[in-house]
């Protein structure tokens, strides 16, 4: 057997894991997630809280600072080919429902589709509204907010409100 063949046969069995611990997250008390997330997770800091039906990808590429509110149905999708490209949330931070942080992606621009991927990073007290887009490469400043619905393909500014497709600058 050649190494794609290889490659492709452990990426499926690490799907079927991943899809496990996801069910298990789901349906285990709070206390039992609580642990299984300190441990799977490169940090989970005290006094954080990962909603149900949140989906975590490659939870070793995740760290979440303590005192973190992440509403039901937030997706992290931190990038595998990339080693640093990780997904870090400092402390303090609140994450409406069904927010999506993407530390992957492909270049289209130039028609290639080469893949591409850096790190996002949420700093303290920043407030990321529902149904928000992070993409790779994107730092949301201190107690910046972002407005539900935005799509954040640019760095955020601290104390900055941004909002829009992409999101803009509404006011400081």
């Amino acid at each position: 057997m050649n190494l794609l063949k290889h490659r492709k046969i452990l990426f499926y069995i690490y799907s079927c894991l991943n899809s496990v611990f996801n069910a298990v997250l789901n349906v285990s008390p709070p206390i039992f997630r609580d642990l299984v997330l300190k441990l799977s997770l490169k940090a989970f800091g005290r006094g954080s809280f990962i909603d149900y039906g949140s989906y975590i990808r490659y939870p070793r590429k995740i760290a979440i600072g303590k005192n973190v509110e992440i509403n039901r149905g937030v997706q992290f999708f931190p990038s595998l080919l990339f080693t640093k490209a990780m997904i870090v949330i400092e402390d303090n931070v609140v994450i409406g429902p069904n927010v999506h942080f993407y530390s992957a992606g492909q270049i289209w621009s130039d028609g290639s589709f080469k893949d591409i991927g850096d790190s996002i990073h949420i700093r303290a007290g920043a407030y990321i509204g529902a149904d928000c887009v992070i993409r790779y490469g994107v730092e949301v400043g201190t107690k910046a907010i972002v407005g539900a619905g935005s799509v954040v393909v640019k760095n955020v500014d601290a104390h900055t409100v941004v909002a829009g497709n992409p999101a803009a600058i509404l006011r400081y």
